[in-house]
Formats: structure tokens, C-alpha cells, sequence
């Protein structure tokens, strides 16, 4: 088994171009990606969410503006709150309000919900891996 290991600015700089990178990067699991569609997760709905991780920058929960996230997304603030809402009724998102300021953005239950479904496929992989082994 191949040992990963995390992504530096100087290996994102090679895989992109250093100019690319100027504005940093938004790690996201690969396990985000082979799943998330999986999960109920829309493909618009799963911009959201990339967009809020790069908000993410440790373990406490991002908090941009749904202003914000609508320019960055070229979408209107409305479509970004039905998104947000969508998801919040999927149970993979909570939204923190905080009076007078931006709402939080929780992401565990999404991280919970992504663990459960990625050890399982880790544990049917390794079944069929069994299974191939033993032929």
C-alpha cells in the first residue's frame, strides 16, 4: 500500500504552476470526491462545500458570508442559502447563527457522514481483495 502523504505549496506549485498558487489551495479528501455524489450531495451543492473548506483553515468552523460565497460562486445569495439549506436538510451541514454576524458553517456531520461511507468501501475493497487472493 502507497503511502500518502500531505501536499505542500511547493509540490501544488508543480502540479499547477506557481502563479496558480499565489492565492494558496483548498485541500480536499479524495474521499470528498469519490463520494459525494454518493451521499446526495449535488454537484452544486458540492461547490458549496469546497468553497466553505477554503474558509477552513483549522478545527473551528468557517464562517464567510453568504454574500461572499455567492460572488465567488457567480451565483445569486439565494441560490447559495437554498444550497446551504438543502444540505442542512440532508444532514450533512449545520449552519451556527450567531446574532449580528456571520453564521457558522458546521462540517462534521458532512465528515462524519464521508467516514462512514468511506470505511465501508475501505472494508468492501479489502473483501475483495480477500476474495481475489484466495482464487
Amino acid at each position: 500500500m502507497a503511502i500518502k502523504r500531505a501536499a505542500t505549496d511547493s509540490d501544488m506549485g508543480k502540479r499547477w504552476t506557481p502563479n496558480l498558487m499565489s492565492d494558496g489551495f483548498t485541500p480536499i479528501s479524495n474521499a470528498f470526491l469519490e463520494h459525494y455524489a454518493q451521499i446526495g450531495i449535488t454537484s452544486p451543492e458540492a461547490m458549496l462545500l469546497i468553497h466553505l473548506i477554503s474558509y477552513k483553515w483549522d478545527e473551528k468552523h468557517p464562517y464567510p458570508k453568504f454574500s461572499r460565497l455567492a460572488a465567488k460562486m457567480k451565483i445569486s445569495e439565494t441560490a447559495v442559502r437554498a444550497h446551504a439549506r438543502h444540505l442542512e436538510e440532508k444532514q450533512l451541514l449545520r449552519r451556527v447563527k450567531r446574532p449580528g454576524t456571520t453564521n457558522q458553517f458546521d462540517l462534521a456531520p458532512l465528515f462524519r457522514k464521508l467516514e462512514e461511507v468511506h470505511k465501508k468501501a475501505q472494508l468492501d475493497q479489502s473483501l475483495r481483495d480477500d476474495l481475489e487472493a484466495d482464487e
